[in-house]
């Protein structure tokens, strides 16, 4: 993914470190499996389906870093 998508031009980042907030304050670090144009996280998952507790991850990795 990481390859096609840079073939396009686009910058890419692989697990690249994110800072996360809590009340405007860094608080850690969050992991993106990918880091496309320094705007889209993408999260890569191997299931066969996605579950409640992933669609939960995802909202607070959102809320996390704003």
């Amino acid at each position: 993914m990481s390859f096609e998508l840079a073939r396009h031009d686009l910058s890419i980042k692989q697990q690249e470190p994110i800072q996360v907030y809590y009340d405007e304050q860094v608080v850690g670090e969050y992991v993106a499996d990918l880091w496309i144009e320094e705007r889209l996280i993408v999260e890569i998952k191997a299931v066969r389906q996605l579950a409640k507790q992933h669609q939960a991850q995802l909202v607070s990795y959102l809320t996390a870093t704003q």
